[in-house]
């Protein structure tokens, strides 16, 4: 289950642009695999064929076709110094 913040609408409503999930990347190692929280960017995708088009509390989010939903997770927002981005809150590395 996706969800986004109050924080994180505000600041998509004043972009007025998609939202795009990146591909989680995965570090291998010998005995274990480790999957590190994935990007959160505005704008659509470059490789379309890998993703999928939800819409979310009114917001367009292409969600990779790969990413598991199993735990519930949200799209924040946080600002530092007058920048203000998207990131994923709830990711446990697995």
């Amino acid at each position: 289950m996706l969800s986004l913040s109050g924080d994180a609408l505000a600041l998509i409503e004043k972009k007025q642009m998609p939202v795009t999930i990146g591909i989680p990347p995965s570090i291998n190692g010998c005995c274990i695999e480790v999957t590190e929280c994935p990007s959160v960017v505005f704008g659509v995708p470059q490789q379309m064929s890998e993703y999928t088009m939800q819409s979310i509390q009114g917001v367009v989010v292409y969600v990779p076709k790969c990413l598991n939903l199993n735990r519930p997770l949200a799209i924040r927002s946080k600002k530092i110094m007058g920048i203000e981005w998207l990131y994923m809150d709830g990711w446990k590395l697995v």
